[in-house]
């Protein structure tokens, strides 16, 4: 119920918004009048004296007044409102009687009031309009002064490297050159990060720009950000091993965040941090928030720094010990500036043992329940008319849908967001369909559906040889096509060479129950909540139970064939599913580690 009146709510705000601010304003008078006028009615059979109906109209006037635009519709009301009290509310009722003592009076009184009211709020959101500019000036005149310092200096280390090789390219040993021009290339990274942090403040502070914003599982989300750091933590400092300062993070969560905040705050820890050996990246269930910490054990952050650090006014120096140079105040701007689009808050404190820690806080959904899993059907059709009628058929039945007008189109979609099944028309405009079945078949297993006009014998025949699951003629029934899918994604997810899961549509091994066509994981009859990936993963280690499925295998399964062949994001959500299904994840009852190779589920005896 609280969800439902919630997504009710920021409909109606949402609607309302996207009124007119005149026509807004013309509503919310009519309707605060009309209530003005409901209370007095109900009043009047009370008390026929009426002494009331002045005292609610004033009232009326000043909230009409306080939350409308300029004066029109404060004036407005005071003289509807002295109209209504003379003509409806007052002896002798629905007649003018301009004759009352101090009827003058009301109306000077009341059309005195909508002014005041009107003029102040005018100048209140005058004052507020200036005060914002005021602040954004503010923060243009920080970032521009760091700018000025962090620009600067690595230009001037850029110039004054090639110049050195370039004027003395002679007496330079290789091994001399080689260090200036990884110099070089170090500032020249720092000067593309400030763009990117740039360009982010002002593509997420721009008031035209509209945030999309989705509720996502944490342990995915922060396993990307990792993973994404250690990436570029490498390329700026290839030198660097994991285990070396800043290398290790260990993510640890439970709700949604927005990665580009994450990410940004770990890499400043590491960079300014000097003597940082240990990163921690944690998430905390508080209130209604999700609290994000990113905390290490470095120089941590001098004390009269914390009331600024924000605002994008730190320069280039150093403070403390504590290393400021080069974008660290715009890296922090862009972080408070993706949280707070996100309606979330971040502060920045000292750790009592050493280091810095900084939290941010997000409002979590207020829906607890489980995470849907739905099948995600591609559909590669050219006629539009087809394809929307599949899709609405598909999501009315619980599939989610991706659509592809072409072939090219149809391979980029199938590699990175990697469907649950393909329904493919042959009679693509770019390329045959049988070439994009052909290369499908040649890394991934995933069910492909044809549909297609063509009806010749051959035309099956080669398309189920290339590796089609199965094969419909146009024009075709919507039962049917659900029954074929559905079947489809039975046989692919429970493997043929699985007897009981065939049979049964589950894998059961001691206090594990993976309940394929429900998408459920259970211990001891109870839904451990996997997330989608989570769930691919162990569905497709119960499929293969007892036998090792090697990294690269389940990279490519789970997030398709461009996916690096790098481990981390796969270690990090294997991390999370024993945490939820072992009774102790360092000593795995049910999924096994072959060190340098893959995982193996437990085997049914």
């Amino acid at each position: 119920m609280k969800d439902l009146l919630s997504r009710i709510g920021q409909w109606t705000e949402k609607m309302w918004r996207s009124i007119p601010i005149h026509l807004r304003d013309a509503i919310f008078t009519a309707l605060l009048l009309g209530i003005a006028a409901a209370i007095c009615f109900v009043l009047r059979s009370i008390d026929e004296n009426g002494s009331f109906t002045l005292l609610i109209f004033v009232l009326a006037v000043v909230i009409i007044s306080r939350f409308t635009e300029g004066y029109f519709w404060g004036v407005f009301s005071s003289l509807f409102g002295v109209i209504c009290v003379n003509f409806v509310f007052t002896y002798p009722f629905w007649a003018f009687n301009f004759r009352l003592t101090g009827y003058p009076l009301t109306f000077l009184t009341m059309l005195a009031v909508s002014l005041i009211i009107s003029a102040m709020n005018t100048k209140i959101k005058k004052q507020e309009r200036l005060r914002t500019e005021a602040e954004r000036e503010t923060m243009r005149a920080n970032l521009l002064r760091a700018m000025s310092h962090d620009i600067r200096t690595p230009l001037t280390s850029i110039v004054g490297n090639t110049s050195a090789i370039l004027e003395n390219g002679d007496t330079l040993s290789t091994e001399q050159q080689r260090e200036l021009l990884r110099d070089v290339n170090e500032d020249a990274q720092w000067l593309i990060r400030m763009v990117e942090n740039l360009l982010s403040i002002t593509r997420i502070s721009g008031e035209q720009t509209a945030i999309s914003k989705e509720y996502e599982a944490a342990e995915e989300i922060l396993a990307a950000s990792v993973h994404k750091f250690e990436k570029a933590l490498q390329k700026q400092h290839p030198h660097r091993s994991r285990g070396a300062a800043g290398g290790r993070a260990r993510p640890d969560g439970r709700d949604a965040h927005p990665a580009g905040a994450a990410r940004n705050l770990m890499e400043n820890a590491v960079l300014h941090g000097e003597s940082t050996t240990e990163l921690r990246l944690s998430v905390e269930h508080i209130g209604d928030e999700a609290c994000f910490t990113v905390s290490d054990n470095g120089l941590g952050i001098p004390r009269e720094r914390l009331a600024t650090l924000f605002d994008g006014s730190l320069s280039g120096e150093k403070s403390g010990g504590f290393d400021m140079k080069k974008n660290m105040g715009i890296g922090l701007s862009v972080c408070q500036t993706i949280v707070k689009a996100h309606g979330g808050r971040i502060t920045a404190e000292n750790r009592p043992e050493g280091g810095a820690q900084f939290r941010f806080y997000l409002p979590l959904k207020e829906e607890k329940k489980r995470m849907k899993i739905r099948d995600k059907v591609l559909i590669v059709e050219d006629e539009q008319n087809i394809k929307n009628f599949m899709s609405t058929i598909l999501a009315a039945n619980g599939f989610d849908t991706l659509m592809a007008g072409s072939a090219k189109e149809a391979l980029s979609m199938i590699s990175s967001h990697c469907p649950d099944l393909i329904i493919l028309d042959l009679g693509l405009p770019d390329m045959d369909g049988m070439e994009v079945l052909k290369q499908v078949r040649a890394w991934s297993s995933v069910p492909v559906i044809v549909v297609s006009a063509r009806t010749h014998e051959g035309d099956k025949v080669a398309a189920l040889d290339l590796g089609a699951d199965d094969y419909i003629e146009k024009p075709f029934g919507t039962s049917e096509l659900l029954a074929r899918i559905r079947t489809a994604i039975r046989h692919t997810r429970t493997g043929l060479d699985n007897d009981s899961i065939a049979q049964s549509g589950k894998y059961t091994v001691r206090d594990l129950t993976i309940d394929y066509d429900k998408h459920h994981v259970l211990m001891r009859g109870e839904d451990v909540h996997l997330t989608l990936n989570e769930f691919k993963i162990v569905a497709l280690l119960g499929k293969y139970a007892g036998k090792v499925l090697t990294y690269d295998f389940l990279i490519r399964e789970i997030w398709g064939p461009k996916a690096k062949a790098d481990n981390q994001i796969l270690r990090v959500n294997m991390a999370n599913i024993r945490r939820k299904i072992e009774k102790n994840p360092a000593a795995p009852e049910y999924i096994f580690t072959e060190i340098g190779v893959g995982y193996r589920m437990l085997e049914n005896e």
